[in-house]
C-alpha cells in the first residue's frame, strides 16, 4: 500500500495528437504522453495532473509523482489542452514551448499554495494574480527572468484558465495588466517607475475584485 507522499513512477500512455480525435471520453488523461517530431523522448503532459510530482531524467523526461497528490480537476484542464493543440493545429515546437512555459507556471502555483487553481474560479483568481506579481518582481531583479520569458510564462497560464473556466477567465484576470516585453529602440522605466505600476496595478486589481465579490463601491 503506498502511503501519502511516497513518491513512485507511473506507468505513461505515449500517444499522437491525432488520439484526441479518435477518442470522445479519455478517463484517465494523466497517463498521457505527446509523442512528438521535435524530441526523442516523449513530452509527459499528464504528469501535470499531480500537484507532486519531480522529474528525476531531463534527458527522458520522465517522472516520479505522489499518486496521493492527484488533482481531479485537472483531468479536464489536460484533455483540453491536448484538444486546443489538436484542433489549432500548432507545430510540436510551439507545443514544447507552451509546455516548457506551463511547466514553470503550475510549478510555482504548486510550491506556492497555489494547488487548486483549476478547481475553482477564486482559487484561480488569486493564483493567477499572486503568479503574476511574482512575474512582474522577476523582472525587476538584476538577473531576474526576461520580460519576454515572463510574458509568456503568465500568457500561456492565461490561456489554459480560459479552457478551464471558459465562462469566468474574464473575472478571474480582470484588472490584473497583461506584462509587455520591451519593443527595441525604447529605454527601459527605471526601478522606481516599475514598483510604482506594479503597487497601482495590484491595487486596482483587488479593488475590483473586492468590487466584483462584495459589491462595494466601483474603484
Amino acid at each position: 500500500m503506498m502511503m501519502p507522499g511516497e513518491l513512485r513512477p507511473r506507468k505513461v500512455q505515449v500517444v499522437e495528437l491525432s488520439y484526441m480525435e479518435a477518442h470522445d471520453e479519455i478517463l484517465h488523461p494523466e497517463f498521457l504522453a505527446l509523442k512528438l517530431s521535435t524530441r526523442v523522448s516523449p513530452l509527459d503532459i499528464g504528469v501535470y495532473a499531480y500537484a507532486v510530482r519531480v522529474k528525476v531524467s531531463a534527458r527522458s523526461g520522465s517522472y516520479l509523482v505522489d499518486e496521493s497528490s492527484l488533482i481531479p480537476s485537472r483531468r479536464k484542464m489536460i484533455v483540453s489542452l491536448l484538444d486546443k493543440f489538436w484542433l489549432s493545429g500548432v507545430g510540436h515546437s510551439s507545443i514544447e514551448t507552451d509546455i516548457k512555459n506551463f511547466d514553470y507556471a503550475i510549478g510555482w502555483c504548486d510550491a506556492n499554495g497555489h494547488g487548486r487553481i483549476f478547481c475553482d474560479s477564486e482559487s484561480a483568481r488569486i493564483a493567477y494574480m499572486d503568479f503574476s506579481n511574482h512575474l512582474y518582481q522577476e523582472v525587476l531583479k538584476a538577473n531576474g527572468m526576461a520580460p519576454l520569458t515572463c510574458q509568456s510564462r503568465q500568457t500561456i497560464l492565461g490561456r489554459v484558465l480560459e479552457l478551464q473556466f471558459p465562462d469566468v477567465h474574464a473575472y478571474i484576470v480582470a484588472g490584473i495588466p497583461p506584462i509587455k516585453h520591451r519593443r527595441e529602440g525604447l529605454d527601459p522605466p527605471g526601478d522606481e517607475e516599475v514598483k510604482k505600476y506594479i503597487d497601482i496595478s495590484l491595487n486596482i486589481a483587488l479593488s475590483f475584485s473586492r468590487f466584483l465579490v462584495d459589491f462595494s463601491p466601483s474603484p
